[in-house]
């Protein structure tokens, strides 16, 4: 501590207004079926989360910065889904 605050370590993420900066770019997860017998579906879904998210980079992203797509295949398993979801839940890098 120096005058009763915390010294700035080098993995310390907090901007001088005291946001916590992500990690890296931001990312938004979607999470189906991009295997089995729901794939079509998935596909489907995952297009327009693409076009969506080239509609935002193309109007500047976020705050300047370039969103990127995650994909989680849960192979149409609801068992699995939760466990992709959780995954991507966990990563702070992610969105939701």
């Amino acid at each position: 501590m120096v005058h009763g605050r915390r010294r700035r370590q080098p993995d310390d993420r907090r901007t001088c207004g005291g946001a916590v900066e992500p990690p890296g770019p931001p990312q938004v997860a979607v999470v189906g079926p991009f295997s089995g017998r729901g794939a079509e579906a998935g596909e489907r879904v995952a297009s327009a989360v693409k076009m969506a998210v080239e509609e935002v980079n193309a109007a500047g992203g976020i705050h300047g910065t370039k969103v990127e797509v995650i994909i989680g295949d849960d192979e149409g398993v609801p068992e699995k889904s939760t466990l992709v979801a959780q995954r991507m839940a966990d990563d702070p890098a992610v969105l939701g």
